[in-house]
């Protein structure tokens, strides 16, 4: 999902860079936030429906007895990944972390 802003969060710290380490941070928090909010059986869900909006994946599939999580919820996580700078403010892919 996010493992280009994991590597470069790594990096930062690694190298002791805590404020460029703090930035990236800040970035990947809104995803984790709305990615790990309850109900926690729907991780998964909202994980998909990130990575069709990114671009990644064609749908969000859902097998039974999970179910497609609604509307509301997926404008959250649209909100997420344009505050993580991972959509642009249109909502549209940048495909790039």
């Amino acid at each position: 999902m996010i493992a280009g802003l994991q590597a470069q969060l790594f990096r930062a710290v690694r190298a002791n860079d805590l404020a460029k380490a703090k930035a990236i941070n800040d970035r990947i928090w809104p995803t984790a936030e709305v990615f790990y909010s309850e109900p926690w059986v729907d991780m998964h869900n909202r994980m998909k429906e990130a990575l069709v909006m990114m671009g990644k994946l064609p749908r969000a599939v859902v097998r039974p007895p999970l179910v497609k999580i609604p509307q509301a919820e997926i404008e959250r996580i649209r909100k997420a990944l344009i505050a993580a700078g991972l959509l642009d403010r249109a909502g549209r892919s940048l495909r790039a972390a």
